[in-house]
Formats: C-alpha cells, structure tokens, sequence
C-alpha cells in the first residue's frame, strides 16, 4: 500500500491517540435543517430534530482556529442535517479551512454549484435512486455532476444506498464516470433511514471518546447522527472544544456509556463509531494515494 506523508500522519494519530486529547473535528453543520430537495429516507424531510433551521457563523472559524479548537484535526467535512452548499458563505468556510491547513470535505446531494468546490479536497456525492431523492431534477442534477468532474481537482466519493432500484443507480454511475476513475470511488450503504429499527444495540461505540460533530447553532455532538439534541455536550460559540472535551456533559456522557446506559439515540443506531466508517474511507484513499 503507498502511503503519503499524511495518510502516515494519520495512521500514527490515531494509533496513540489518547482519551484525555481533544477531540477531532470531523464535521461541520454549515446549514441545519436547510435542503432544496425532499427526499423520503432523509431525516431533514422527515422533521426528525424538531430544532430551527440555521446557519453556522462562518467568521467563527478563525477564532476557533486561534483557540485551538482544530489542533487535532486533519480533515474536517462539512455535512450534516442539511445541503451545506446553500450557506451563503460556503466559498469563504473553505478558504478558511484550507488556510488552517486542514484538508476539506463536503457532502452534497449533487443539484447545487458553487466556485468553492474547486477547492476541497473530497466530495462525497449522494446519488440514489430517483424514486427517494424526491424534487431531484435528474437534468440539473447531471449538469452539476458533470462540472464537478470536470472542473474540480476534489477526489469525488459517490454514496448510494441500497434502496429499491441502486443497482440500475450503480451502472449509470460507472457509465458516467468511465473517464475519470482515477478521482472517483463509487461506495454503496445500507439503507438506515426509512425503515425504524427495533433492535438495541450494545456494541461499544468510538464516537464519543474520540470525535465531534457542530450543529450550525454552535451546538457540540459526539455523531453526525446526532442531528437532535438529545447528546449535546456543549456549544462552540460560548466555550473552546478543551473546555467542552473535559466539561461535566461529556463527562456524564462518557460515564453511562462506560456503564452501559446508552441515550436512546445510541441504543437504535444502526451504525456504530461512524469515525471509524469514515478512518475506512481513508484507508481507501490512502490505499489510491489520494491522501
């Protein structure tokens, strides 16, 4: 396997990393609650966190940058519970970001166009059949597919779940992508939205001693599954991720997960430490040379 400087960074970060560092940022809410589509396995459409729609205070990038906040981050993806290229300050959360020195991901379900895609480094593309991707004008959505590659450099990380027709999904895709296969990594998931899951899960999660999430309100959250606020452990714009990391929230988090008193958000969730789906998906690139 070839491995770049920082994908060797990475591995050694994470292989002695320890529970008393701070956490590493890994996603960004830029817009909450906020999408042009309407897709029935998402939860934006379905209502699920029940909070206002926002947008994260992008100029409070560089005060967290100057406190610290982003020491022990190498990536940062700007995804969540919303379409983060509706946020009119998308281009300038980039740059900033860049200039920490951190490389940039975003999430994006692949209708909207905006310059700032020409600077990060991943996209990851939701492409899934048509039939939930409610309000998906296939037209637009292939326009902005096709700019994306061809006038990014962003290595493109196409996500499609398993839902009713992804198969035919998938040989549009390859047909699409033939040319650029050496930037484009097609991935499918399991479908985790639409169908409620009545099993509890007790598997040991790494979320929570390792990573964060911020909502667009400030809000600081061990998951990007945590799109409400049931395991909110503090708020970015009235503390430092050092202050947050070892408050009494977390910490009270960190107690019952040890004792085995899962949230109820925990106890349904399907996908257990969704850091380490993501360190897979930097295994992947790093396997290409991508990082």
């Amino acid at each position: 396997m070839v491995k770049t400087e920082l994908f060797s960074q990475l591995t050694t970060k994470l292989e002695t990393y320890s529970f008393k560092d701070k956490g590493i940022i890994y996603q960004i809410e830029l817009v909450g609650g906020i999408c042009n589509l309407k897709c029935k396995l998402c939860p934006v459409t379905k209502g699920e966190a029940k909070r206002k729609e926002n947008y994260f205070k992008v100029d409070f990038l560089e005060k967290m940058y100057r406190r610290g906040d982003f020491d022990n981050t190498f990536y940062t993806e700007l995804q969540m519970y919303g379409e983060p290229l509706l946020h009119p300050k998308f281009d300038e959360a980039v740059r900033l970001l860049k200039s920490f020195g951190l490389k940039v991901g975003v999430s994006t379900n692949g209708t909207v166009w905006r310059e700032g895609l020409k600077k990060v480094d991943f996209i990851t593309l939701s492409s899934d059949s048509i039939l939930y991707r409610k309000g998906r004008d296939e037209e637009i959505f292939s326009k902005v597919f096709e700019k994306i590659l061809k006038e990014t450099e962003a290595k493109i990380d196409i996500q499609v779940v398993e839902v009713e027709d992804w198969k035919k999904q998938i040989k549009k895709l390859e047909e699409k992508v033939s040319n650029y296969k050496e930037k484009v990594l097609i991935r499918t998931v399991p479908d985790c939205f639409v169908e409620e899951e009545k099993t509890q899960y007790q598997d040991f999660c790494m979320n929570p001693h390792l990573s964060v999430s911020i909502h667009s309100d400030g809000d600081v959250v061990p998951c990007c599954f945590e799109w409400g606020k049931q395991l909110v452990i503090g708020n970015i714009y009235k503390s430092s991720l050092e202050e947050i990391w070892n408050g009494k929230r977390r910490k009270f988090l960190i107690k019952n997960w040890i004792e085995g008193n899962l949230p109820k958000k925990c106890k349904f969730c399907k996908f257990r430490s969704p850091i380490l789906l993501h360190y897979r998906f930097w295994i992947n690139w790093g396997r290409k040379s991508w990082l």
